[in-house]
């Protein structure tokens, strides 16, 4: 996240985190090194490049990194210490399903779990306890506990569950190259200087256009529009040849190619090895087109929510229901971001915007889904009357409590949340190890 997305922005009501972008910066630098990603440094080493007319544009460059399967399964990265540790224990197939406080309701007295069929229920007992369940469990699980407060634990001003956020996306749109420029370089862009970690190359709008219309923060990706299909696997291709292109030197970069290569389906790697020779690399004007695909960020608004559902699980606990709307100044926000594509078009004449539907779309005309970015329902705050736990992830009033994930995110920016989820997880892992010496 970037620190205008924790300093949260004045023109949306409840927006801004209580903690500050030095605060994570050194927990984002540990989490790349557990899981072999980028630093956080990468993410703003993209510069404008010189000699460019884009100077007019209102968007800056942005990059979303890819993390192979075997850095994001937890399994592999810390599966192998966690089963030889001798402090953690883990249990499968038991879910919690009841959290219970002393008589005085300012600690968790013990934990209830059953069995997956639910025939059997345990007590877990322990000196601290975190809820890490995700965006909408960690709501359901506290709003279900309510055996003892009626509105469930930590909910004595009814905000356990509100200000439920996501990321909207979609697209409308294609950019075509026009005959001689290429891409990044003749968009004003250039790579970043590590050049080492796979990418989507993207560009979002600054905080200044943001701030002069009341938008919230939003981004594109650039994304090829292949005449192959357009699995992950060929997205990693492309992405690789681009910093290759870019990067030639790096050797890392050529066995991740092989790599690739062995990982796509023969007939799709023969077709798109095909399209990029007779297309220049795929990097060229004027037949090579680019997708453009938007994430927009949700502005805070506490009717956006998860409750409790008449339903139940076959545990026997209610369901989860989840009320999620975007709002018009979101969907004017997506309209803005690609006046500012056209713009840099204009200022540097590296393509033409094509709608897809022949024009602009009207708001109610905007497709959008749901990037599963559960967020934001037991949000991070001082003040225990609009959000959940406290800048150290306890909940408020509950001395023993603690929520890791991005339940506790007050806004979201537009990035990918998974960073950020294991960067504060990292921190609060080491505000529990001094509280339990």
């Amino acid at each position: 996240m970037t620190p205008e997305d924790l300093q949260g922005s004045s023109w949306a009501e409840d927006s801004g985190w209580p903690i500050r972008a030095e605060d994570l910066h050194p927990y984002y630098a540990r989490a790349s090194k557990i899981h072999k990603g980028p630093a956080p440094e990468d993410y703003a080493q993209w510069k404008t490049a010189p000699n460019t007319n884009a100077s007019n544009t209102r968007l800056k460059p942005v990059s979303v990194y890819w993390l192979d399967s075997g850095q994001l399964d937890f399994s592999q990265t810390i599966g192998k210490v966690i089963a030889k540790s001798e402090t953690i224990t883990v249990f499968l197939q038991c879910t919690a399903t009841n959290v219970v406080l002393t008589d005085d309701l300012s600690r968790v007295a013990y934990l209830e779990a059953q069995s997956k069929q639910g025939q059997k229920t345990t007590r877990v007992v322990a000196r601290e306890y975190v809820l890490a369940s995700g965006g909408i469990e960690n709501a359901r699980l506290m709003l279900a506990s309510n055996g003892q407060m009626k509105n469930g634990i930590g909910n004595t001003y009814d905000i356990v569950g509100r200000y439920y956020i996501d990321h909207p996306g979609g697209s409308v749109a294609m950019v075509t190259l026009n005959r001689g420029k290429t891409f990044p370089d003749d968009f004003g862009m250039a790579l970043p200087q590590n050049g080492r970690h796979r990418m989507d190359i993207g560009s979002y709008m600054t905080p200044q256009t943001r701030k002069d219309g009341r938008f919230v923060n939003s981004y594109f990706v650039w994304r090829a529009a292949l005449d192959v299909v357009p699995t992950a696997e060929i997205r990693k291709l492309f992405s690789t040849l681009v910093l290759i292109k870019h990067r030639p030197s790096h050797v890392k970069l050529y066995a991740e190619l092989l790599c690739d290569l062995f990982k796509v389906q023969k007939i799709l790697a023969v077709r798109y090895l095909w399209f990029l020779v007779s297309k220049k690399a795929g990097l060229r004007g004027p037949d090579r087109k680019f997708r453009i695909n938007y994430h927009i960020e949700m502005a805070p608004d506490s009717e956006n929510r998860v409750t409790l559902s008449d339903k139940s699980d076959p545990l026997g606990r209610p369901l989860s229901k989840v009320r999620w709307k975007v709002s018009e100044a979101e969907l004017q926000s997506i309209l803005k971001l690609h006046d500012e594509i056209q713009t840099l078009l204009d200022g540097t004449g590296a393509g033409t915007l094509s709608w897809d539907a022949g024009r602009p779309p009207k708001t109610d005309e905007l497709p959008y889904s749901s990037a599963s970015h559960h967020m934001g329902t037991t949000r991070m705050g001082k003040d225990p009357e609009n959000s959940v736990v406290d800048e150290e992830c306890q909940v408020h009033g509950i001395g023993n409590l603690h929520i890791a994930g991005s339940s506790v995110f007050p806004t979201g920016g537009f990035s990918n949340p998974t960073f950020t989820i294991v960067a504060l997880a990292i921190r609060l892992a080491d505000r529990l190890k001094v509280k339990l010496l």
